[in-house]
């Protein structure tokens, strides 16, 4: 059965809490339930046994680790054709490390459907990330008080923006399974 239940996949090393909160935010934005899957597990068995759902899937570890008896889940990502949104977290400088382009070209090399990329908090420069030429579909600003629950004024801008996000993808999904 192929299922398109978007994969939630770090780019380098993402913090797990910045990942967790980040995807948690994007999970009650696009709908559905959020699950999450550790990247030592066999990739083919787990998506062999996945159940179609409205949700989004965390992979928590990185993705491009080679394990000797399964590959890497990003080889799977692609032999599955399972739709993936990769997430990368800006240099305290604001700049975006190298490894969020080379995820890019390794999904490429792997047929991986790639979604896009999502930053997750610093600052979003959104003409400079314009210029690098990746799949860029917004970001989350992150705030350890943030709680993504539209309780004030300023929950209410931040959840407007991972709205924003969770649309742009919903939008390139429907495009790359039509």
């Amino acid at each position: 059965m192929v299922c398109n239940t978007p994969f939630l996949v770090a780019t380098g090393l993402l913090p797990e809490r910045a990942m967790s909160l980040a995807c948690n935010a994007l999970s009650k934005a696009w709908g559905g339930d959020l699950f999450s899957v550790s990247y030592k597990e066999n990739p083919d068995l787990f998506l062999n046994s996945l159940s179609c759902n409205d949700g989004l899937i965390q992979l928590i570890g990185d993705a491009a680790i080679f394990d000797l008896k399964h590959g890497t889940w990003l080889e799977a990502l692609g032999s599955w054709r399972q739709p993936t949104i990769f997430m990368a977290q800006p240099l305290s400088s604001g700049e975006m490390p190298g490894v969020a382009g080379a995820y890019v070209c390794l999904a490429k090399k792997l047929s991986v459907p790639l979604l896009g990329i999502v930053q997750v908090g610093g600052h979003w420069n959104e003409s400079l990330r314009r210029c690098d030429g990746l799949p860029w579909c917004g970001y989350i600003p992150l705030q350890e008080k943030t709680n993504f629950s539209g309780s004030d004024l300023r929950s209410n801008s931040l959840d407007l923006r991972v709205e924003e996000v969770a649309s742009c993808l919903r939008n390139r999904k429907n495009f790359l399974i039509a």
